[in-house]
Order: structure tokens, then sequence, then C-alpha cells
């Protein structure tokens, strides 16, 4: 995604909980202005202490894009507080945070988008999604609707991706069986879900809000 959208035009800061360089040093070298933040998206007082800091290099802020995941598949009866806690910080809370943090930046834009990775598991679960993993994205979608709500006045628009199986870490060992129960029987790759943030986070978007586009090689049909 940073990629893509440097390769668009985008000066891009690339925040995660790893390291950002090799990325970064790829905008760069793309002739784009790249920064890098490493930070746990978890540690919201870390979050509301470094992010506006970081922000001060950045002229100005059009584009937010939350898209840090994890996935468990612990079984709904087994599900521990813990387990549940730490995925919605990371998949949820941290989206929120980050809106909080950058909404005045954005509402200054005159062509502000906020993107969200969600997922097709906030409407169709499956057995091998946790509770925890299937109410943060369900969360994570309803986040979407409300931020593009309140954005509207000021100019923002706020829409989201649901992906279906990507090639991936996180897909792991089970992309041969994902692509044959997927209508166009492949998985997705990481520049399919970069295209279309792209889109919605550009111009030719530019009447679209409010919307969950459905980025699953038509596994949101059954």
């Amino acid at each position: 995604m940073c990629r893509r959208l440097a390769a668009e035009g985008a000066d891009v800061l690339a925040i995660d909980v790893k390291s950002t360089a090799a990325v970064v040093s790829d905008i760069v070298a793309a002739g784009r202005r790249g920064w890098r933040c490493e930070i746990d998206l978890t540690d919201r007082a870390a979050l509301r202490r470094e992010l506006p800091g970081r922000l001060a290099d950045v002229s100005g802020l059009d584009i937010l894009v939350c898209c840090a995941g994890v996935l468990t598949r612990t079984p709904l009866i087994e599900l521990g507080d813990e387990e549940w806690d730490s995925v919605m910080a990371v998949n949820l809370t941290s989206a929120l945070v980050v809106t909080q943090l950058v909404w005045e930046r954005l509402r200054s834009s005159r062509r502000a988008s906020a993107v969200y990775i969600t997922s097709k598991a906030a409407v169709s679960p499956t057995a091998r999604q946790s509770a925890a993993y299937v109410a943060s994205k369900g969360g994570l979608q309803s986040l979407v609707y409300l931020v593009a709500m309140e954005g509207a006045p000021y100019g923002i628009r706020a829409n989201g991706v649901a992906p279906g199986p990507i090639a991936t870490p996180m897909l792991g060992d089970a992309a041969e069986a994902a692509a044959g129960s997927t209508p166009l029987g492949r998985v997705g790759t990481p520049e399919d879900i970069a295209a279309a943030v792209y889109y919605l986070a550009s111009p030719e978007s530019g009447f679209v809000t409010g919307t969950i586009l459905n980025v699953s090689g038509g596994r949101q049909l059954g």
C-alpha cells in the first residue's frame, strides 16, 4: 500500500510495530518523501505521545490508511480475555485512536480520504476465525460508517476494503484450499488490496463515502 501510494505521487509516513526502513527506502528511491515510525499501535499512550511529533514533519495530510490487523482462530467457548483484548486493541482500537489524532489535519485537507482494511468476516465469518477477530472487523466496519457521517461536513471521505484470502503470512498454509473455494480460482495479492486502497484514496472515488469495497475474488457470493 505504501509503495503503491508513493508510485501514484504520495509522500508517505509508514507506521508499524516492525521496522519500516525498507519500505521508506523504496519510497525515497522512487523520488518521493518517506518517513518511518516504529510503534506498537496497541500502546495508546505512546501513540498519543509520539504520533503528533512525527506528523510535525509532514506539511499536510490527505490520506489515512488503517491496515494493522491480527487473526486468531480460537473457538468461541475457548476464547479468553487476554486474546479478546489483544485482537480488539490491534484491529479496532488502534484505528480509532489514529483517526482521532489525525482528524484536524484531515479536516484541513481539500481531498481527505480515510481507508480502513476491514474483512469479509465482518458479515460472513467462517469457523476458522475467532469471535475476537470477527467482532473486531465488524466494529471496524461500523467505524467506517461513523467516520463517513461525521467527516462528510468537512469533506472527509471514509471507506473500507474488505479482503478475502490474501497471499500474506496471515493466510499461512491455507492458500490452496482458499483458492479452491474462491469463485475466481485464486487467492488475492497485496497488490490487489493496494489497488483498491489507491482507488478509494484518490479523486477518482470523489463521490464515494461510507462504502465497503469487497475485494475477495467473489467469495461474498457464498
